[in-house]
């Protein structure tokens, strides 16, 4: 984990937020990481790992 990485994960929630970090395989994406830009899948795709995450 890079430093930003773990320096998020405290001040973020220091300050009363939640934080949801949602990976490249999470949404459409290619092999290489990179974001296709088709709205419909990502929009599906970040409601359905809020859900999954909300609780």
């Amino acid at each position: 984990m890079g430093h930003y990485d773990a320096r998020r994960d405290v001040e973020i929630p220091a300050h009363g937020l939640g934080l949801v970090a949602i990976r490249p395989a999470g949404l459409d994406a290619d092999s290489r990481g990179c974001l296709r830009r088709t709205a419909d899948n990502g929009v599906a795709a970040l409601r359905w790992t809020l859900m999954r995450d909300d609780g």
